[in-house]
């Protein structure tokens, strides 16, 4: 169920003026799916993980809905808290490890193996990528979001997003390769 931004605004505005939590509630169905499809290719496909992930942010979204600034839809808004509590949850979990630079296989991620066995290379090349790389290509190539606002929700300029973007790209054509 796709939400028009004025649907959307209406319904942010029901909660934040009569704390209406079935207001709420149909913003979350409005993006739930996309959310965890997101969560569920940047956690190597545990479903759990990706669970508990979308809960974490859709709770922070509540709590944290008077924060909301509405210069983007609040789908950006909660993928990005979504994506924030990943790193949360990889650095909680591995935290000497340095995430620009360690594939999925060393956190967990599925065995690659029985990705390939299950015909999954893209998925296979998606975790050969550093965890915030695969944020990147999934942001820009499966959300189908613009560069600027990756930029916004990462934190990363504009050229620093096209050059990472540009990188994993070439790694996951080699990982493709090899497969």
């Amino acid at each position: 169920m796709a939400l028009s931004k004025i649907d959307e605004l209406a319904l942010i505005a029901r909660c934040l003026a009569m704390d209406d939590r079935r207001a709420f509630g149909r913003l979350v169905e409005a993006t739930q799916e996309p959310l965890r499809r997101f969560l569920l290719n940047l956690t190597g496909g545990d479903a759990s993980l990706t669970d508990d992930l979308a809960q974490e942010a859709y709770l922070k979204a509540w709590k944290g809905l008077r924060g909301f600034k509405a210069t983007s839809r609040f789908r950006t808004w909660v993928t990005s808290i979504a994506m924030h509590e990943y790193f949360s949850w990889l650095r909680a979990e591995h935290p000497a490890a340095d995430y620009d630079s360690l594939p999925d296989s060393a956190l967990g991620a599925q065995d690659t193996a029985s990705q390939i066995d299950a015909g999954h290379d893209v998925g296979v090349a998606l975790a050969s990528l550093a965890p915030l790389d695969r944020s990147l290509v999934l942001l820009r190539y499966i959300e189908d979001l613009p560069l600027g606002k990756i930029a916004r929700m990462t934190g990363l300029t504009e050229g620093n997003v096209k050059i990472r973007l540009h990188r994993a790209k070439a790694r996951m054509a080699q990982t493709l390769e090899q497969a």
